[in-house]
Formats: structure tokens, C-alpha cells, sequence
């Protein structure tokens, strides 16, 4: 998505605005808290690395704590891709709608396919969401941890949990706020200027 159309949606007044910046900042504080658990990897895997070579001791907890901060950094990384439509790209699409529709309809139909693509993601990561509420409840119930740190594991399992609701409400933001579509959204001229289409001028 182009800046220019993240300002355009974001603009928007009322209740659609409202939930496209909530969505947005939810976004930005997922990215920012999955780029600081990469950097605490990265510390950590050096740390076990150089304690190892340097000082020949196979310390456990780096390797497990580093594996449940990859664990979360993903999850989180990947809600917000949702904010942003950078989860998936289907380049194929649009030419193929381009062989079979008649070039004034293309918009109107790859609009339509994004609709409801989005609709049909949100309802997935509620529908996994809630799943995901019960295994979090019974890993609670059963008190388990991990072997070396004695993590409790229903706070790994909440990685999971808290990327499917909030993908889920990224999907419904990015659904209430048309056009989906990246090349819908905004095209970057040769000179770094923008164009912004809206939901009105591709709607059938």
C-alpha cells in the first residue's frame, strides 16, 4: 500500500476512519515490538554463540528464549502485514481478469475479488482466533512450562492468539476502507509523485 493511500483511508471521517487509525496504530505497535524481539534474538543468539566458542559453555536458555522471541516477532510481524495488504501478493489477477472481462470492468471485478478476499480472512483468523482462546485456556489449565526456563507455554501459545484477532480487525479495517487492491490504491509516477484512486471511481 502507498503512503498516499494510507493518508486517503486514513482521512476518511466517522466510524470507518476511526477503525482505520486504530488499526493502524495497533499495526505500528505490533511492528515495532516484533522488530525489538528480532534485535533481542539476534543478542541472544550472539551471547550463546560467543559463550560457546569463547568461554566452551553450552548455555540452553538463549536457544529456547530465541525461539519463542522468533515465535512472537513472526506472529506480530504478520498481523500488521495485514494493515498494510503486504501479507500476500497475487500478481497473476489482474492480467488474468484482463483476458476475460472488458477493460472498463477490471477495476470493478479485481475491487470486488479483494472484498472478498479480505472478508473471507477475517472471518478465518476469528474462526482460528477462537481456537486458539481454548488451547491458550487449557495450557493455563494444565500449568505447562518449558523444560529450560520454565516459561509457562500458554504465553507462547498467546502469540498465535493475538496475531489472529488483531489480523482479523486489520482485515475488517482494511475491508470498511476500499479499494483494496495495491494497484487500486495508488501508483507512483516516474517523477515520485502519487496518484490515489477511490472506492467511487472503480466501483461497477
Amino acid at each position: 500500500m502507498t503512503t498516499a493511500a494510507v493518508r486517503t483511508a486514513a482521512s476518511k471521517g466517522g466510524l470507518r476512519g476511526s477503525v482505520w487509525r486504530v488499526s493502524e496504530a495497533v499495526a505500528r505497535v505490533e511492528l515495532g515490538l516484533a522488530t525489538l524481539g528480532l534485535m533481542a534474538l539476534v543478542v541472544l543468539v550472539l551471547l550463546q554463540a560467543g559463550a560457546r566458542v569463547g568461554l566452551d559453555l553450552g548455555l540452553a536458555w538463549p536457544g529456547e528464549a530465541s525461539r519463542y522471541l522468533f515465535i512472537w516477532s513472526s506472529f506480530l510481524g504478520g498481523a500488521a502485514a495485514v494493515h498494510w495488504k503486504e501479507e500476500i501478493r497475487v500478481d497473476v489477477m489482474t492480467p488474468l481478469v484482463e483476458r476475460f472481462v472488458a477493460p472498463q470492468r477490471v477495476s470493478a471485478v479485481v475491487l470486488q475479488v479483494q472484498r472478498v478476499s479480505a472478508f473471507v480472512g477475517a472471518c478465518f483468523l476469528t474462526y482460528f482466533a477462537v481456537l486458539c482462546y481454548q488451547q491458550v485456556a487449557f495450557l493455563q489449565e494444565i500449568e505447562s512450562r518449558s523444560l529450560v526456563m520454565g516459561v509457562p507455554m500458554w504465553t507462547v501459545a498467546a502469540a498465535l492468539l493475538v496475531s489472529c484477532a488483531t489480523g482479523a480487525f486489520h482485515y475488517v479495517a482494511v475491508l470498511l476502507n476500499e479499494p483494496l487492491a495495491d494497484e487500486l490504491l495508488g501508483k507512483t509516477d516516474d517523477d515520485g509523485g502519487t496518484t490515489t484512486a477511490t472506492a467511487e471511481t472503480v466501483a461497477p
